[in-house]
């Protein structure tokens, strides 16, 4: 009997440790940001357990011929700016669309004004890009 006592003991003593540790562990959510683009980037984030997640700007380079033009989780669209509250890891992709370009001229009478062009995502009405008019 005094055996089993001092088993259950020194097992309790040896376990309590090491469950705090695991429960420890267990208080993060790691969000990777991936880049889904040539150079196969991607950034881990860690955030505690019923924190909030603000989804960044993207920061990854821009493969050629396209332009960021959202996050996207499993297919839901998510836009920088927006806060998430997530309950487990998560893996947020970029999205990289074509740009849709217009020309635009301004003509004052008869002569001819400042032109620019502007840059926007061609599948969506989210202005996206920061190319300016004019």
């Amino acid at each position: 009997m005094k055996r089993r006592v001092f088993l259950l003991l020194l097992v309790s003593l040896i376990i309590s440790p090491l469950w705090g540790i695991t429960a420890n562990a267990s208080d993060k959510i790691r969000i990777t940001l991936v880049g889904d683009n040539e150079a196969e980037e991607s950034k881990v984030i860690e955030i505690s357990v019923g924190d909030t997640f603000t989804v960044p700007e993207c920061e990854f380079e821009e493969p050629e011929g396209l332009i960021f033009g959202r996050w996207s989780i499993g297919g839901e669209v998510l836009f920088p700016g927006e806060v998430l509250e997530l309950t487990e890891d998560t893996e947020i992709h970029a999205y990289w669309v074509e740009p849709l370009t217009i020309n635009v001229d301004v003509y004052c009478g008869e002569t001819k004004g400042i032109g620019g062009i502007v840059s926007f995502p061609a599948d969506t009405n989210e202005k996206e890009s920061n190319k300016g008019l004019f």
